[in-house]
């Protein structure tokens, strides 16, 4: 999961500096989709990690 949230982010910044496609707020909309994507998959994955703490 980890490995597909790095990619993610990794095309978003992409995106993001490429200025094409439909903009919002002068940035790239696939761009915030992808970071906001990302912010989500992230939190998921601490609070899924926080939770199985088998010690």
């Amino acid at each position: 999961m980890s490995l597909i949230l790095s990619a993610l982010l990794i095309g978003s910044s992409l995106i993001i500096l490429s200025n094409k496609g439909f903009m919002i707020l002068d940035l790239p909309f696939l761009g915030i989709i992808g970071f906001i994507l990302s912010a989500i998959i992230g939190l998921w994955l601490i609070i899924s990690t926080l939770r199985s703490k088998n010690y």
